[in-house]
Parts: structure tokens; sequence; C-alpha cells
């Protein structure tokens, strides 16, 4: 995908790591864990997760654009395009 299709997609939903992906602990863990929410789901479903983990895991939770605090942006209904912009 061409950057401007990215800066495109989903009206604001960029590639942005920061915008994606949501980090509930700091931690020192060497492992990464990347988890995605179910259908209908937000990233706040790992928080739980992450606190019972993050002695061995650094969680990462994807938030989809139309979640949580990206609430204002246009959920993607193209599940190709969603993962390109993950």
């Amino acid at each position: 995908m061409h950057k401007q299709e990215t800066e495109e997609a989903g009206r604001g939903a960029g590639a942005r790591p920061e915008t994606w992906l949501r980090r509930y602990h700091r931690t020192d863990a060497r492992a990464e864990l990347v988890c995605f929410p179910h259908a209908g789901g937000a990233a706040g479903f790992w928080r739980p997760l992450s606190d019972a983990v993050r002695q061995a895991l650094d969680v990462r939770a994807v938030q989809y654009p139309g979640r949580q605090d990206r609430y204002r942006e246009e959920p993607l209904d193209d599940l190709h395009r969603l993962a390109d912009l993950i």
C-alpha cells in the first residue's frame, strides 16, 4: 500500500503504531505478544492478560478504528485493508 493510501485509509486510520497498538504495562520482558480483539471487541479486552503476564511478556493489543478511544474514526469493512494497515 502506498503512503497516501495508508494515510487516507479508514478516514484517519493511520498506520502509526501508537494509533493501532495499546500497551498497558511497561515491561522488560524479552518476548512480545500482539493480541487481536474478537469480532466487536476492543483492545481493552486484553488488559487483564497484560497485567497477569507482564513479567514474562510485553503485551500489545490492537485497537481497531471505531472502537473505544478511536470511536470517531470510520470502521473498516475490508479485512485485507485492515490487515495491511495494522
